[in-house]
């Protein structure tokens, strides 16, 4: 029987490999998602469907909070501020490797940062 739960915000796209298919490649895993708030980012790596677990880097508004690591999307769904302000999914993002997803999002928010590889 399905366990899945349904979510209000769009999950990562059916491609997205399952939990642990990509451990060990670090910033050269592939971000297929990214979700947003305020000056918070989530990417997206691997995802179970079933149990709404993700894997992938998040940043939490200084890069001393950024780490990768689980994440649930049931959570972040959950996340609102104020009147009506929640996480959302970027719905036109391209997927490519995550080093080159952080100096993206980096460059867009004004954050130069070096990213070694």
């Amino acid at each position: 029987m399905s366990t899945l739960r349904k979510l209000s915000i769009a999950t990562p796209p059916v491609v997205t490999p399952r939990i642990l298919e990509t451990d060990g490649a670090g910033e050269a895993a592939i971000a297929y998602a990214h979700y947003f708030i305020g000056g918070c980012d989530w990417l997206i790596t691997e995802y179970d469907p079933e149990s709404t677990l993700a894997f992938g880097w998040a940043w939490l508004g200084e890069r001393t909070n950024a780490e990768l690591g689980y994440i649930d999307l049931a959570e972040l769904d959950a996340i609102r501020i104020g009147p009506g302000l929640r996480v959302d999914m970027e719905t036109d993002w391209e997927p490519c490797p995550l080093a080159d997803a952080i100096a993206l999002l980096d460059a867009r928010a004004g954050r130069f940062v070096t990213v070694t590889r």
